[in-house]
């Protein structure tokens, strides 16, 4: 998402309405709890259909720099990173990992799909032996 869109997206929630936002944000956190129930139950197929065809999913890779480099702390799109991939190469295992994300969903046929993840972890060396994970 551009940062002009971002902006866009910012200032249409500064006019929607109380009921408005309430309802959204409960829309969104409901789509959000059933992803995660999906997954947690391992349905990777059904999770799948939450996936918007021109979907995004990436994790840079993070560095450790000084606090004047923070803006470099993590790569930046089209730069290395642990996932740059579409929704072809998102098919995988389950692991363990911390850290925070940040998605952009589109309503889509009633529902959300997601069309952006970008992932930011905790840790700065990748032990796991399988990169095939789903956040």
């Amino acid at each position: 998402m551009t940062e002009a869109k971002t902006a866009a997206c910012a200032s249409d929630w500064a006019r929607m309405s109380l009921s408005d936002r309430a309802l959204l944000q409960y829309e969104v956190e409901q789509f959000l709890y059933e992803e995660a129930a999906l997954l947690d139950a391992r349905r990777y197929r059904d999770w799948l259909a939450l996936i918007a065809d021109d979907v995004h999913y990436w994790m840079p890779i993070r560095r450790t720099v000084t606090i004047s480099d923070l803006d470099r702390e993590f790569t930046k799109p089209g730069d290395m990173a642990f996932f740059d991939d579409d929704r072809e190469l998102l098919e995988s295992e389950v692991d363990s990992w911390v850290g925070r994300r940040t998605d952009v969903l589109r309503r889509e046929g009633g529902g959300f799909r997601i069309v952006k993840r970008h992932l930011f972890l905790d840790q700065t060396l990748i032990r796991a032996t399988n990169m095939s994970t789903l956040f």
